[in-house]
């Protein structure tokens, strides 16, 4: 059965030679992608995935197959019609996960971004007992329980509550950054330290409880009093974790999508 199945699955397979495209003769879905039905009813499978699993191994469930023949191609549109898509050698896939293969995509930086690689990351054990000496147990803020309560009387301590917005994003913002190679004249960025976001990149601000905002939009309102209506703060940095309002200008969201196709096509 097995046999027969594979068979018929390569007859639907231009095989040309080891360096160049294998085309799916089959059909194609309006996507682009090839769909291969085989011995199962109602299911259909993509063939470059099946061809993978012929000829080199099992994938992931949580891995996609990049088409690296279209990453290679600058000139390949990213449209239905591509034909790399129905591409079924192995040696032109590559299992990477959904967000990489979305980054090496054409409108992968429209979609979000590369993260950083993950650094080492050093662990700072919480001490057992107050720093007073005492062997009383941790109640708050590293304290024990009467240390936290003449914390509390001091009028000296300013809490956290009384401080200003303003000052609360000040707190979290390094601004000793790198210079961009691209600007050099326009200095080192100022980098958020805090939250960023894992799908934008972008650092979050929170304003009160349960409100976040962009921390490059909070630091462009704390320089210019707004931003104009149907307008995005663009980084001339190019760092979306950069919040020096030196490096942000406001755009309307059309200016900001071509200067990012500009960049993408440079």
């Amino acid at each position: 059965m097995r046999a027969s199945y594979e068979r018929r699955f390569w007859d639907k397979v231009d095989k040309r030679g080891p360096d160049e495209c294998w085309p799916w003769l089959g059909y194609v879905a309006p996507n682009g992608y090839g769909q291969y039905g085989g011995n199962v009813p109602g299911r259909t499978r993509l063939p470059h995935r099946i061809a993978y699993q012929f000829l080199v191994g099992p994938i992931g469930d949580d891995l996609m197959l990049d088409h690296l023949c279209h990453t290679r191609d600058p000139g390949c549109s990213a449209v239905n019609a591509c034909p790399h898509r129905r591409c079924c050698n192995p040696a032109h896939a590559e299992p990477v996960p959904a967000r990489e293969n979305i980054a090496r995509g054409r409108g992968g930086d429209s979609w979000g971004f590369t993260p950083d690689p993950i650094m080492a990351r050093t662990v700072q054990l919480t001490l057992p007992f107050c720093r007073c000496g005492s062997p009383k147990p941790i109640y708050k803020r590293g304290m024990c329980r009467p240390c936290y309560r003449k914390w509390l009387k001091d009028p000296s301590v300013r809490r956290p509550s009384q401080r200003t917005r303003e000052e609360r994003f000040w707190e979290k913002v390094s601004k000793r950054g790198p210079v961009p190679e691209h600007r050099p004249d326009l200095g080192c960025c100022w980098l958020w330290t805090a939250g960023i976001n894992g799908g934008t990149g972008y650092g979050m601000f929170s304003l009160r409880h349960g409100k976040m905002m962009d921390a490059h939009r909070f630091s462009y309102l704390l320089a210019h009093g707004s931003i104009p209506e149907k307008h995005d703060v663009h980084h001339v940095c190019l760092v979306r974790r950069c919040v020096r309002p030196a490096h942000l200008v406001a755009t309307t969201r059309s200016q900001n999508l071509a200067e990012r196709m500009n960049r993408r096509s440079a």
